[in-house]
């Protein structure tokens, strides 16, 4: 049994047929992908447990991770998948874009050089491209900007007895450029059909050289806990319209606000959401929103607070900044402290901007000591 974890490259963004071509299912049709599009590790983290309870299987043999730019969490959530499924096959699938190539001599991305040189239309292995590279730049005006992060998953790797599978990469960002662009879509950023299929062959090797333990009478895996923190329960919306908790508020409504996305939208007023709290302890409570960069956003900064818990409001911000690079994505801000049982939360938009304030999500779980990152940007 498979279960994958990651972001919209795993989603399968931006292929014809995602549950025929996303690398997943490559491995096997019966794979679950849990991809979320717009995401980081910090959700599968803090909500593990709900993500799991809702797929068809309860035990795993092969689990794969997948988070190409932002890695916050990331070491939690695959401590947390090995202390719950001790036996398994743990995989991380390092890829890599045009992200995180620049010329050397500004550090200017090559998406903006492209921008300003070639038509939007114009893919990474595209003729006129490739000899332009080719023949127009030199070796030394390319660079990878990696900022350490193959080390770091190398070492999240190694603390949980996990393999690390490796987009093929060539040193040179000048031979990538002129060699390797047939690996990524018309966006330039998600993994192409044939980058899935390199992925796919890559995690079956790994997958085919393993030797499984086997230790329970019905040849399932070992089964442990859900780790120290406890359990979690988790709602997300985002991507089914599904799951929205009671709430009460002046033109607040659930709205598909693009493809496969949906969002509880909320206006100059506010509203009111019941938010349960199903442990017999106290838990923390977070919230999963829009945000969009580069700043100013569209979208409106809110404050949220717990009344009767004399906790201090707390204020959203809907902007993000990446490079300047354009970002429209999920972030997870921690609100406060909830007991038992039920609770309002209440949220106003402190603005009155182009878009209302969008909750995706809320999380029920145990305490990060501090926010999140903000999710991975281009989805």
């Amino acid at each position: 049994k498979v279960i994958a974890f990651g972001t919209s490259h795993t989603y399968g963004a931006k292929l014809e047929d995602r549950f025929a071509q996303a690398y997943p299912w490559l491995l096997t049709p019966d794979a679950v992908n849990l991809g979320i599009r717009a995401s980081s590790p910090s959700y599968p983290a803090l909500c593990l447990q709900t993500m799991i309870s809702k797929t068809p299987y309860e035990n795993y043999d092969v689990i794969i991770l997948e988070f190409i730019i932002w890695t916050t969490h990331l070491d939690l959530l695959a401590e947390r998948l090995r202390e719950r499924y001790p036996d398994a096959l743990i995989i991380f699938v390092e890829l890599w874009n045009a992200v995180w190539i620049r010329r050397t001599e500004n550090n200017e991305m090559v998406l903006f050089w492209m921008e300003r040189n070639f038509p939007q239309t114009t893919k990474l292995d595209s003729p006129e491209f490739v000899e332009h590279i080719r023949t127009k730049t030199q070796p030394k005006d390319w660079k990878f900007d990696l900022r350490g992060r193959e080390e770091f998953i190398q070492q999240i790797a190694k603390n949980v007895d996990a393999e690390v599978f490796h987009l093929p990469r060539l040193d040179s960002a000048h031979a990538a450029l002129v060699q390797q662009g047939k690996l990524f879509a018309q966006d330039r950023n998600h993994i192409s059909e044939f980058g899935h299929q390199v992925v796919a062959r890559g995690v079956a090797k790994i997958i085919n050289n393993h030797q499984f333990h086997q230790n329970n009478k019905d040849n399932s895996p070992k089964l442990g806990s859900w780790g120290s923190g406890g359990g979690d329960a988790c709602s997300n919306w985002f991507e089914t319209g599904q799951g929205v908790p009671v709430f009460k508020g002046h033109n607040t409504e659930l709205r598909k606000f693009a493809p496969s996305k949906y969002a509880l939208e909320l206006y100059i007023g506010g509203a009111t959401i019941i938010v349960n709290n199903p442990f017999p302890t106290d838990r923390t409570l977070y919230l999963m929103y829009m945000v969009m960069g580069p700043p100013p956003s569209p979208y409106p900064k809110t404050m949220a607070s717990l009344p009767y818990t004399q906790q201090p409001n707390v204020e959203l911000d809907t902007s993000t900044n990446f490079d300047t690079l354009y970002v429209h994505v999920t972030k997870i801000k921690r609100i406060g402290t909830i007991p038992p049982g039920i609770t309002s939360l209440n949220l106003f938009p402190l603005e009155d901007l182009d878009k209302p304030f969008r909750l995706t999500g809320l999380v029920v779980s145990f305490d990060l000591g501090g926010d999140t990152q903000i999710h991975s940007p281009l989805e």
